[in-house]
């Protein structure tokens, strides 16, 4: 830890004011966003066709001129891009994570056990998690290594302070994203502000509730710094599901001769969270005065506990983990008239402590243990853009990236003998660097063929290579080509059709390359596995949309994914689980959406999603079902916003999701799993925000309140964890 507060010590020093020695007149602009778009360094015309802002998330565009540079404020998401804004970002909410911002967005499921806590998956794009589809930050990925756990994104480390917006692509991406099924998520990072800006804010709700944070902008010598902090505080919904989080995130960007821009950005997190007690009637110390739930165990290696006379031991309250993560990217740019550049390398770093306290005795540590689930992974990317052809009737693309993961150790400090399996007592793990490997090449062009016609055609080629530091651990190396295309005409006054092809790969998981070989061999067994292989995905899309006036928006989008060689992992088989490839999951889902805007006050919009999967050759599996389970065949999503001219906004929500499905029991032998039926639920939360003061005499100062819940239903996102009831959130928050 001692390293890494002297890197956050030393971002600390560049930002401040003084700490400069030479004056300049350059700035620079933000970070790259994700459809392409370099770090602007000129205002970003861009185009959506089809789509209108909603009147509620509009904004003064500002523009901020330093020497030759200049800085734009919000700009217009290219087509296929959705935007979260930093207005919806600052509303109030339960979650105060970024993935609970999307959950009104179709094709998007969220599995989360409660509105904080460490979970290592909340998240999943048209039926593909966050271990296939991508989470960036400022356009590089965000997912790691995946170890002691399966936490591939740490959506805890992710808390909205910090972020300015998130834009989406669901479904089929551009080339430049790799190692890519079902969509991207990226994290705009704040933008730095010439003029000098700082914000504080606090808000508070149920379950002793509260955060507090502060942001400071401006000018500091030869450049521009952007500061956030916060710190968020909760006793849990759930049996000792305590979360206990401070965040700190920076930014600096420097102009440079040449028309070059330095960016130098930090991100640290220091969470602690409890791990959900098994709180069910037949529970040891059964809690009446909390919702019964399963447990949830956290961290990794997974734990053998002991089962005697007096059933079964494992952890009770008190336990918990410390996770600190530490992210730091450096990114040169620069951009021309009709050229663009960027080059950036980023390093991820992660210490945890485990601490599990007895279910008999919470006043008794039983197990003890230290781990580096992320130990200096790196990579880099290098992305071009040129404008060429008459009347720059084409867009060309291109870059490389590399990626180099691995894990440190794991070391058990001390353990309660008495409460673990003698046949598999708590164990050291052995630290490993690049343990997987990842380069890929791009190249793109976005040709305007007609007036009424844009074909894009984009090739990829990625090269993957793991190997382990066990002696049987095998060498697996791939390389794969994957050709997109993308046909989009107007055929018609304010209609566009778009058709959508790509083929896509996604490597195994450090894990899973970990697991196929160290896990259960069904060869012993006389059952056929095929070797190791990467999942294979051809992607179809159909998009038609129409704006029948400057007002009504609709649009209705229909796909199809065949994913061959799915990779699948189930627990119960000795000595832990089993690796293998299922021969193909399909999976298929219809999008609709509008939305009418009434004038500058008032926008209502609707989106409805089905999706549907089937497996085929899923020879280990013993639950019977052919289909991905937890994820609903339709949800509907409902919306009426509202901004009037003295400031107060209003946002009502309503979401719908139908019934799932999800597996529980012994898969790996026929008759042990069940299915269980997790019911539909409808969530109406209601989001206000009020001016007390305009800033024009003093600070500024706005009221924020939400209603989240208001029918008190009962809402499972994830089997087995209820959700909070009917919940109300205050807060304030005030700008200089």
């Amino acid at each position: 830890m001692s390293r890494w507060m002297a890197v956050i010590a030393a971002l600390l020093c560049i930002v401040l004011p003084g700490r400069c020695s030479a004056q300049d007149k350059g700035g620079a602009p933000d970070a790259a966003r994700a459809a392409g778009r370099a770090e602007e360094q000129k205002t970003v015309k861009a185009e959506s066709k089809g789509k209108e802002a909603p009147a509620a998330e509009a904004e003064p565009q500002e523009t901020v001129e330093l020497g030759e540079i200049v800085v734009s404020g919000e700009a217009t998401p290219p087509p296929g891009v959705e935007v979260i804004t930093s207005r919806e970002l600052s509303e109030e909410s339960l979650s105060k994570t970024v993935e609970g911002r999307l959950k009104y967005l179709p094709g998007v499921d969220l599995h989360r056990r409660g509105p904080a806590g460490a979970q290592p998956s909340r998240l999943s794009v048209r039926g593909l998690d966050e271990s296939r589809c991508d989470v960036l930050l400022d356009g590089r990925t965000l997912k790691g290594a995946g170890v002691y756990g399966g936490y591939y994104v740490d959506w805890d480390s992710l808390s909205v302070e910090g972020i300015d917006s998130i834009e989406v692509i669901r479904g089929l991406a551009p080339v430049k994203y790799g190692n890519t099924l079902g969509g991207v998520v990226n994290l705009v990072t704040s933008k730095p502000s010439r003029r000098p800006r700082t914000e504080v804010w606090t808000s508070a709700t149920d379950f002793r509730t509260w955060e507090v944070g502060g942001s400071q902008s401006g000018k500091a010598g030869r450049g521009l710094y952007n500061l956030t902090f916060g710190h968020y505080e909760s006793d849990g919904y759930l049996r000792n599901a305590l979360a206990d989080r401070d965040t700190l995130s920076g930014k600096v960007i420097f102009s440079m001769p040449g028309d070059y821009v330095l960016t130098l950005s930090g991100r640290y997190s220091s969470n602690k969270a409890g791990m959900i007690v098994y709180n069910m009637p037949d529970a040891y110390r059964y809690d009446p005065g909390y919702p019964d739930s399963l447990g949830a165990e956290l961290g990794g290696p997974g734990i053998a506990w002991l089962t005697d006379a007096t059933g079964p031991r494992y952890w009770g309250d008190g336990s918990r983990w410390k996770d600190d993560r530490l992210q730091l990217d450096l990114a040169l740019s620069r951009t021309t008239d009709n050229r663009e550049f960027s080059l950036r390398a980023y390093y991820m770093d992660q210490d945890r402590e485990e601490y599990f306290c007895a279910n008999d005795d919470p006043s008794h540590l039983v197990l003890r243990r230290d781990s580096e689930p992320e130990k200096n992974n790196w990579g880099w990317r290098a992305d071009f853009k040129a404008v060429a052809g008459q009347e720059g009737s084409h867009v060309i693309e291109y870059g490389a990236e590399g990626q180099y993961l691995g894990f440190g150790a794991s070391d058990v400090i001390s353990f309660d003998p008495a409460y673990f399996s003698p046949w598999r007592p708590p164990f050291d793990v052995a630290g490993k660097s690049r343990v997987t490997r990842r380069h890929g090449l791009y190249a793109q062009d976005t040709w305007q063929a007609r007036e009424d016609m844009e074909v894009q055609f984009g090739l990829r080629l990625d090269g993957y290579v793991a190997q382990g530091p066990e002696a049987n651990a095998p060498h697996v190396s791939e390389r794969h080509l994957s050709p997109r295309l993308r046909c989009e005409v107007t055929p018609w006054d304010g209609g566009a059709v778009s058709l959508r092809w790509g083929r896509a790969y996604r490597f195994p998981t450090i894990p899973e390359y970990y697991w196929w070989y160290a896990g259960y061999d069904p060869a012993s067994d006389g059952i056929a596995r095929k070797g190791l292989s990467s999942e294979r995905a051809d992607e179809f899309e159909l998009e038609i949309s129409q704006q029948t006036s400057e007002r009504i928006n609709v649009s209705l989008t229909g796909y199809w994914y065949s994913v061959d060689d799915y990779l699948r992992t189930i627990f119960g088989y000795r000595p832990s689980r089993v690796v293998y490839n299922i021969d193909e999951v399909d999976l298929r889902g219809l999008e609709a959406e509008v939305s009418y805007s009434t004038g500058k006050t008032s926008r209502v919009w609707a989106n409805y999603t089905y999706q549907d999967t089937d497996k085929h050759g899923d020879v280990l599996d013993c639950s019977g079902t052919d289909e991905l389970p937890e994820l609903p065949k339709h949800k509907f999503n409902l919306g009426f916003e509202y901004a009037a001219e003295n400031g107060l906004r209003g946002r009502l929500n309503v979401r719908y999701v139908g019934n799932r499905n999800a597996v529980r029991g012994d898969l790996t032998a026929p008759g042990r799993a069940a299915l269980y039926e997790m019911p539909s639920f409808v969530d109406v939360s209601l989001h206000v925000e009020f001016p007390l003061r305009t800033g024009e005499s003093g600070p500024e100062a706005l009221f924020r309140l939400a209603v989240e819940n208001m029918l008190d239903q009962e809402i499972v996102e994830e089997y087995g964890y209820p959700y909070p009831g009917t919940t109300v959130m205050a807060g304030v928050s005030l700008v200089f």
